[in-house]
């Protein structure tokens, strides 16, 4: 009995822990992803997380997300310990503009590298982003302003008015011209 205990005990310390949880982007923090992670002491194989199909179908046509979760019919092979996978949802404030997603249920089945079988039940909900400090990197910021004004002038330019974003000074932009 206590040679099965010390088994036991040995497999619960390689055994993989798959969650499916919200994440960001850090090289664009304003990004919200679906991360698959193995938090557990080992490698887990044949990670298939499954949504509700019709759910996450109408969100991606109502482009409420960004990638259509459902066509992730393709199991990950292998998921090391401490390592993720991430999926592209949308902006955070697409996600929380009304209606704000609803709670999105999960399935998780998986094995451990000597074969054992483990599956879960997860639900994710989009408001636990509300409370999370996501700043937008000044940078992205002022990429996304320039890209919205080039976006504005290119319908006024179309009608042969040239403008120009200028941004120096405007004595040094009069001198290049």
């Amino acid at each position: 009995h206590a040679l099965s205990e010390q088994k036991k005990s040995r497999q619960a310390g390689t055994d993989p822990v798959v969650l499916v949880h919200l994440g960001i982007r850090e090289d664009a923090p304003i990004l919200v992803t679906l991360d698959v992670s193995n938090v557990g002491a080992g490698a887990a194989k044949n990670v298939v997380v499954s949504f509700d199909e019709g759910q996450i179908r109408d969100l991606y046509n109502a482009k409420k997300i960004i990638s259509d979760l459902s066509a992730l019919k393709q199991p990950i092979k292998v998921l090391p310990q401490d390592s993720k996978v991430s999926y592209s949802l949308h902006k955070t404030t697409e996600l929380l503009r009304d209606p704000i997603l609803p709670e999105i249920f999960v399935e998780v089945a998986y094995e451990d590298v000597d074969g054992g079988h483990y599956k879960s039940q997860q639900s994710i909900n989009i408001l636990e982003m509300k409370h999370r400090s996501i700043h937008k990197l000044p940078l992205a910021k002022m990429a996304d302003d320039l890209a919205m004004i080039e976006k504005s002038l290119g319908k006024l330019s179309s009608q042969s008015h040239h403008f120009f974003v200028v941004t120096q000074d405007l004595e040094a932009f009069r001198d290049e011209r």
